[in-house]
Order: structure tokens, then C-alpha cells, then sequence
């Protein structure tokens, strides 16, 4: 292989890597975890989003876990950076954005889901481009403990999707989260010029004949 090549094949790598951040949100919970709690004390667990950039979240469905032998999960309240949540699917009631009830994980997880049917341009203007509450978890203690937690359960139909004000796609992609963590951009140059070094050092020498 010419060592043209290899360089570009190295560029493209690092190109296709460093661009890989332009494609994730941030999503958390704030907070993950509670304690000391008494019973009957009330806890609000709120989904945040963040780093959205010129993303938009146009969907999602999530299962979050808890200590069901320590709380009682009350209520899902639904933030408006997605629209006004409507209980039903029945367009006529004039909502923005649809859960399903139905739609739950089993005991011990709560499962926050939501479609939104705005265009790019309002959810823009609802979310802002920065931090946003998602939904808030209401809780009620049902026993004394030191400390309870609370984490995402990803895997299967549970993700977010986005879209882009400026790059707008024909479909929604999932932006969070992500199989695996990008790398920082020196750790993109250095993987770069590795690949570029092993190719060059693979290159079997020329012999030449001196006749």
C-alpha cells in the first residue's frame, strides 16, 4: 500500500472519529442517588438533557431502576421541551407529544416514554439548546434506609432519538446513548498516526538486482 494511502486511510479514521461527538446528547439523572430517606418522604428524581447543540430530541423511551422494596413509584411528570404529553394517542385532543401507559419495564423500574409530532423548528425553540428536564420521577419512601439509587436501564427499544436543525435527517437516528465512549481528540491523533506507523512498518522492502 502507498504511503499516500495509508495517511489518508489514517485522516479519514481520525475525521470519522472526532466527527462521532457531533452525533450525542447527554442524558442523566439528577440525582442518582437519595439518602438518608425516612418514610413517607417524597423524592424527585428529574432526567436531564444536555448537550444538545443544533440537535433537537424528537423521541424517547427509557427504563430507569429503583429499589422497589424502598419506593413507591407516584407519578411521571413530563417537561414541555417535547410538547404538551397527552395520556392518549387521540390526535383530536389537540397534544404535541404521546406516551403509552401501557408501555412498562416490571416492578422496580420506571419506564418514561414520549413521540413527539412537532416540526424541527418549535422543538428548537422548547429546548433550547441547552440543559432541559425530560420528566421528573415523583417517589414516596415506603421504608428508612441510609441510601437508595437510581440508573438507567439501556438496552432493547429503550434509547433517544434526535434530529438536526441544521443538517435535518429524512429519520430520526438515535443520539443517546452511545454503544461506546468517543474518544478525546489526542487520543484520535495518536490512534491515527498508530495505524499510519503499523501500515508503514508492514511494508516488505524492494530488493533490487545490481546487474
Amino acid at each position: 500500500m502507498k504511503r499516500t494511502s495509508l495517511l489518508s486511510t489514517a485522516l479519514l479514521l481520525a475525521a470519522s472519529m472526532w466527527g462521532g461527538n457531533a452525533l450525542a446528547v447527554n442524558i442523566s439523572l439528577d440525582p442518582t442517588d437519595a439518602g438518608p430517606i425516612t418514610s413517607g418522604d417524597v423524592i424527585r428524581v428529574d432526567i436531564v438533557a444536555s448537550d444538545l447543540g443544533t440537535e433537537v430530541i424528537t423521541a424517547y423511551d427509557m427504563a430507569i431502576a429503583y429499589d422497589d422494596t424502598l419506593l413507591t413509584l407516584d407519578a411521571i411528570d413530563y417537561g414541555d421541551g417535547l410538547g404538551m404529553a397527552c395520556e392518549n394517542t387521540d390526535a383530536s385532543a389537540g397534544c404535541e407529544a404521546f406516551y403509552d401507559p401501557g408501555n412498562v419495564d416490571g416492578p422496580g423500574f420506571a419506564d418514561p416514554n414520549l413521540f413527539s409530532i412537532l416540526d424541527l423548528a418549535t422543538l428548537s425553540g422548547l429546548q433550547g439548546g441547552g440543559d432541559f428536564i425530560l420528566a421528573s420521577l415523583l417517589f414516596t419512601a415506603n421504608a428508612d434506609a441510609e441510601l437508595t439509587s437510581f440508573a438507567f436501564n439501556w438496552g432493547g427499544i429503550n434509547d433517544v432519538k434526535c434530529n438536526d436543525t441544521q443538517s435535518p435527517r429524512e429519520l430520526d437516528y438515535v443520539c443517546s446513548p452511545q454503544n461506546m465512549p468517543m474518544p478525546e481528540p489526542g487520543t484520535v491523533l495518536l490512534l491515527s498516526l498508530g495505524f499510519l506507523a503499523l501500515g508503514l512498518a508492514r511494508r516488505k522492502p524492494v530488493l533490487r538486482s545490481n546487474g
